[in-house]
């Protein structure tokens, strides 16, 4: 049944029915418009310029203050939740990026794209004028909230260019972020060091840059009904929307996320970790059930994870990439301060600049060559060689010692290539897999497996490194310290020194030579590469689930059609005249079909 008197939010087999349906009627009457992409008119273009703006300035900027965390933290009174800082960020986007984008399908991406953006300016005035630590985490979760009504603008500006195009336009989208992938780092350290509200000026150049772009959006972006609201009237929308499952979606995701971001404060086995990850896990299954046979509008849309090859394993693919991604994100700053370039931030800011373009022309290259390489090749197999980037390069960072700083940037140029390529494909392909009236869901589905990934390998790599780290460490700074002639007594006091313990300068250790300074030091690096070997290894097993879930993905070239899903209401072209007048018939034909059979 494909429409229903009582139902006007149609679920997924209505939708895909009602598409094919429409489609046929439109190829029958109007062949031109299959043949021959519509042309995209000059107010669209503008509406995508502002979107882009926006979606690259959120996503990049609200990255900076998570690369400079030493520097806050340094900066303001101690507190035991700075932690919070980079996990409140992490658990507002997972649970906002799937809630706002799969409402945005029903009812509209507009305001939730101008709404993250007041919010990101919200959350900047409180960053810029905070003076401990809670309002820090008060910005960057709010942000977080923010970015995730922000991330919309994927889906808005995929709907309204032919859909050939979208790798075209998310490359486009995907530049203006990789200005900010790319110089994030480097401008944070600079700002946090070289300005006079140091870390603050990262918050108030964000306010200047996205307040700017979020009117942009405002007077640009008005797009036409949402596909999949199908004019329902908004008491017919609020009996009908899946308010149980929103708030089972919330629930297990905030709980799911807090027990994973626990691990590395309270260890794997603490009730702090058990507890919420646990009851999250449990509630999995009464959602489930309530979505497969209760809600009349299931929110997670369960049809959708039985196109197994299209849909689920790329969902696979987005949790364990997230896995070594944002792990390899925050730690790669850790990796390069601890054994290569010390305290000097902007030195850390611009070594982190070749990961970062790797990432940024990984993706940007895949996205734009989709249309050329998918359908000669296959897009499995451009996903499959992504993820092997990932699988061999991201390892092969245990080779470098403390002298290979240069081979240790240049495997993460290329890990990070495997990891944009994997990034946009999978944005674009999982968009391909499902009807166009949810691609909302399907992009937001897709960053919170992404973001569950991010923080559960976070967790596990930094309780590797922590555990390595204190049995390596004292091990073998004793063994050089006291062989280069330090007394055993002071070997405490230079252990405490090394790891930034106790603040006091290395040369009030009793006993203390230059002999002994350069030898501990380096033992210290020494223990830090070895610890730092066992979490880049670690990666392998899961990017080989990634890599097998790519290469069993099913092919989805042939969805690079030229149709135009979505208009902009003051940007009607004859396909969209069309498009919605097959589907009206179609709905009322099947309307026709069911009243005479009761």
């Amino acid at each position: 049944m494909v429409h229903d008197h009582k139902d006007n939010i149609l679920d997924i087999q209505d939708a895909r029915v009602l598409e094919v349906a429409a489609d046929k009627v439109v190829a029958v009457h109007h062949p031109e418009f299959i043949e021959h992409a519509e042309k995209v008119t000059f107010k669209t273009w503008l509406a995508i310029f502002f979107m882009t703006i926006i979606y690259a300035c959120v996503q990049g900027i609200n990255l900076i203050p998570l690369n400079v965390i030493n520097v806050i933290t340094a900066d303001l009174p101690p507190s035991s939740a700075s932690a919070w800082i980079a996990s409140g960020y992490s658990l507002a986007l997972g649970v906002g990026i799937l809630v706002a984008n799969a409402m945005s399908d029903l009812v509209g991406r507009r305001w939730f794209i101008i709404g993250g953006g007041l919010f990101i300016i919200v959350s900047d005035i409180i960053g810029g004028t905070a003076k401990n630590i809670p309002a820090v985490i008060a910005a960057t979760t709010l942000g977080g909230l923010a970015q995730g009504g922000v991330t919309c603008t994927i889906s808005a500006a995929s709907e309204i260019v032919p859909k050939r195009w979208r790798g075209y336009v998310l490359g486009a989208m995907n530049t203006g972020l990789g200005v900010w992938i790319v110089s994030g780092s480097l401008v944070g350290h600079a700002l946090a060091v070289n300005t006079g509200p140091g870390w603050r000026s990262i918050f108030w150049m964000s306010l200047g840059i996205n307040g700017a772009a979020t009117i942009g959006v405002a007077l640009t972006y008005f797009p036409a009904t949402p596909l999949a609201s199908f004019r329902a009237s908004g008491k017919t929308f609020r009996r009908d929307f899946d308010w149980v499952g929103l708030v089972g979606i919330v629930s297990v995701a905030v709980l799911i996320l807090l027990g994973i971001i626990w691990i590395t404060t309270y260890g794997p086995t603490s009730a702090h970790f058990l507890a919420p990850f646990l009851i999250g896990v449990a509630l999995v299954v009464p959602l489930t059930l309530h979505q497969l046979y209760v809600a009349k509008n299931p929110l997670l849309h369960p049809e959708l994870f039985k196109r197994v090859r299209t849909f689920t394993l790329m969902c696979m693919v987005g949790l364990v990439g997230g896995m070594l991604f944002y792990s390899l994100e925050d730690f790669l700053s850790t990796y390069l301060q601890m054994i290569y370039v010390g305290d000097n931030q902007v030195t850390i800011g611009v070594d982190n600049i070749p990961f970062a373009v790797g990432t940024n022309v990984g993706g940007v290259g895949a996205a734009v060559l989709l249309p050329f390489l998918g359908p000669r090749i296959g897009t499995q197999w451009m996903l499959t060689i992504g993820v092997a980037f990932q699988v061999l390069f991201i390892p092969l960072l245990c080779v470098p010692g403390v002298t290979g700083l240069s081979m240790a940037l240049a495997f993460s140029a290329l890990g990070g290539f495997g990891i944009g390529v994997m990034e946009l494909l999978t944005i674009l392909l999982v968009q391909y897999a499902v009807p166009d009236e949810y691609i909302g869901f399907a992009y937001g589905i897709l960053g919170l497996f992404r973001g569950i990934g991010g923080s559960a390998g976070t967790s596990i790599y930094t309780t590797i490194f922590a555990s390595k780290a204190a049995t390596l460490v004292p091990v073998r700074v004793a063994t050089a310290a006291l062989g280069a002639g330090l007394p055993e007594s002071s070997l405490p006091q230079l252990l405490e020194t090394l790891t930034g313990v106790i603040n006091t300068p290395i040369t009030a250790v009793p006993g203390i030579s230059l002999t002994v300074i350069e030898a501990s030091e380096l033992a210290l690096k020494q223990a830090y590469v070895s610890a730092f070997r066992y979490v880049w290894l670690t990666s392998i097993p899961f990017g080989i689930i990634s890599l097998i879930c790519a290469m069993c993905t099913k092919d989805l070239s042939d969805q690079l059609t030229l149709k135009t899903p979505q208009h902009l209401k003051n940007v009607v072209q004859p396909e969209d005249i069309a498009r919605v007048e097959a589907r009206e018939a179609v709905i009322e034909e099947r309307k026709s079909h069911e009243v005479a059979h009761v």
